[in-house]
């Protein structure tokens, strides 16, 4: 690497990002100095490969990210072929496993151009941190020149296989001079990547700048984190001490650059290029196997998450590596009973073996507690039992008892259901959420979400067991719900309430009322008109709140699921099934991109440990085990939907 740079361990969305890319093409000549409007990451969606005789290398690579003037967009074409010309190259297996540089050859478009270009290579064998290579030249083919040289002698030396593949190149740069270190970067982290000066050498893609915090939550670089980022690879000694130099003799401010990239991500395995932004994939369109498999390896995941004694890794910062110490009971329950739907679909023997693990930490949790109705079991936790809490365990267990025929739980969960009862009140409303263990004092807290678990608890009792009186208590709770708490209220301002929807949807089944259909409608319709459809970045579509997270959107579409199918059972018109069938799809579109796939996890320093896990939101990574429980929830039910 020249100057000091070195190696470095559906429709509607492709539409929205070829105006986006056509857009930054305006070619001013110039390195801007002012920012324009954010401009992401542009992917293209890729087609087959165009078989083009290669010209010679266009460059020595002398360039730096200030002689970068104009952007390369990549047609679908072109960057095809060029993934695949660099992946024949590097990838395990080499020109042998591509068919060879005779079968994929440099884009001959791309040969003519002569600009200066830059471009990055990330490269990994999907279990040790990714190595990236920056290339630069006089035109893309000898930036790549430069980076395939630079990415051999690598794979010589570390003597490493990789078999996934990421490869960049720098559209926009934008120059920053002489600013304080501490000053704010002007753009969004995740969208631009960042570059010091040409003396210096160093360079970022803005996937490292979040897998490493780099940058903190104002924006501000972090000097400490990177310089320690930069000693941690036995091949930046130079770079760090450039760094530390840099930082000591330069209080005043420095040089730097934001940059953005178009980015295009190859799986060896699968043979398939894919376009990025913000460093994952986009879900244009998505497909049942889509659902299905997401839903699969969420419980991939959760398998490797549970321990020996049967609790959950329960939150994990892949950045970092650390387990956070707390627990959350009702979270455990709720995603053992996920688990269950993975099992039942697949019927993996790891799942289950897993599941069962969960379920007995799960029973040794319960206690005796006093109630009006006298001593009953309960779900302990950190010296209180929750409605949820008891609610949770016993869709999980009876879930269980049905897919596995284990009956020994089965009075376990008749006693929970016997202590929700007790604690509901003569009008339907349940009178205690929280409560002290062992004294029974009972806690001034209320959960909006709590009572809609205990309405699902009972129905699916009664489905276990036939009891009638189950389901006299749940249309009780249900009534008291739709005309007490939420009877006044605008449907503007309902609560998003899924497990509600999901209750009513089965007692409906097997009690008719015509409330539980109406109600049902206003709660999903309520969230449809929620859902953001006037994103501030394409990759925000479908999705809830400002920035969106993957569970609340998870969530809600769990409810309009359940609603969904709700509305089917009962005829619903063609235009409502198409309005709650679109909400679904979009959802799904924006939960499928806060997934750990390879060319995210790649950029961790143990890609393997988060591979599957639904993180928190685009760009904070922590993976909990509530947020995988929902995804593969509401994924499953919208594949049952098309089923």
């Amino acid at each position: 690497m020249m100057q000091g740079v070195g190696v470095r361990s559906a429709g509607f969305f492709w539409l929205l990002l070829l105006v986006l890319a056509l857009a930054a093409c305006r070619g001013s000549g110039e390195v801007a100095r002012e920012p324009p409007a954010p401009s992401p990451a542009l992917p293209l969606v890729g087609a087959g490969p165009v078989p083009l005789e290669p010209e010679e290398d266009g460059g020595t690579g002398s360039v730096w990210f200030d002689e970068v003037r104009e952007p390369l967009v990549l047609e679908a074409d072109d960057a095809q072929a060029l993934v695949r010309f660099v992946a024949a190259s590097v990838l395990d297996g080499g020109a042998a496993g591509m068919g060879g540089v005779e079968r994929f050859p440099f884009p001959e478009r791309l040969q003519k151009d002569r600009l200066p270009r830059v471009v990055f290579l990330s490269l990994s064998d999907g279990v040790s941190p990714v190595r990236v290579v920056v290339g630069t030249g006089a035109g893309l083919s000898g930036a790549v020149a430069q980076a395939l040289e630079r990415s051999h002698a690598l794979l010589e030396r570390e003597r490493l296989g990789p078999v996934w593949l990421k490869v960049d190149v720098v559209q926009e740069v934008v120059l920053q001079e002489t600013v304080p270190m501490t000053q704010p970067l002007r753009f969004e982290p995740s969208l631009h990547g960042l570059a010091f000066d040409r003396a210096l050498g160093v360079a970022f893609l803005p996937e490292e700048l979040v897998a490493h915090a780099l940058v903190d939550d104002e924006q501000r670089i972090r000097g400490g984190t990177m310089a320690r980022f930069l000693v941690a690879d036995p091949e930046r000694g130079r770079a760090f001490a450039s760094f530390e130099q840099m930082l000591q003799a330069r209080p005043g401010g420095v040089r730097r650059f934001q940059f953005t990239t178009q980015g295009f991500f190859l799986d060896g395995h699968e043979d398939l290029v894919v376009p990025l932004y913000r460093g994952h994939r986009m879900f244009g369109q998505v497909s049942n196997e889509d659902l299905v498999q997401a839903a699969v390896q969420g419980g991939d995941y959760l398998v490797r998450s549970v321990g020996t004694d049967g609790r959950f890794r329960y939150s994990y910062e892949p950045q970092t590596g650390r387990v956070r110490a707390q627990y959350n009971i009702l979270r455990h329950a709720g995603t053992v009973s996920a688990m269950l739907e993975v099992y039942e679909m697949t019927g993996d023997a790891a799942v289950l073996t897993a599941v069962r693990r969960a379920v007995g930490y799960l029973v040794r949790s319960v206690q005796s507690c006093a109630t009006a109705a006298g001593e009953l079991p309960c779900v302990v936790e950190d010296g209180s039992t929750k409605l949820g809490g008891n609610a949770l365990a016993v869709v999980a267990l009876a879930r269980y008892v049905e897919a596995t025929g284990d009956e020994t739980v089965r009075p376990l969960i008749t006693g929970l259901g016997q202590w929700i009862r007790a604690n509901q009140g003569a009008d339907g409303a349940f009178l205690v959420h929280k409560q002290s263990f062992p004294d029974g004092a009972v806690e001034d807290f209320v959960s909006e979400y709590y009572p809609g678990e205990a309405l699902l608890a009972l129905v699916r009792l009664s489905a276990l067991d036939g009891d009638e009186h189950w389901l006299d208590a749940a249309e009780a709770g249900s009534q008291f719900l739709i005309e007490g708490r939420d009877g006044g209220v605008a449907d503007e301002d309902l609560p998003h309430d899924h497990w509600l929807l999901y209750a009513l949807h089965e007692l409906y089944r097997v009690r008719s009322d015509p409330r539980y259909l109406e109600h049902a409608r206003r709660i999903a319709g309520a969230i449809v008109r929620s859902q953001n459809h006037s994103p501030v970045y394409p990759d925000w579509w479908g999705s809830f709140y400002d920035p969106p997270r993957s569970t609340p959107t998870a969530t809600r579409m769990e409810g309009v699921c359940a609603a969904a199918l709700l509305s089917r059972k009962v005829g619903a018109s063609r235009e409502e099934m198409e309005r709650l069938r679109a909400a679904l799809w979009a959802g799904a579109a924006f939960q499928l991109q806060t997934q750990f796939r390879p060319e995210t996890v790649m950029y961790l320093s143990d890609p393997q440990s988060a591979l599957g896990g639904f993180h928190h939101s685009l760009t904070d990574f922590e993976i909990r085990i509530d947020y995988v429980q929902h995804n593969i929830s509401s994924l499953l039910c919208l594949a049952h939907l098309n089923g």
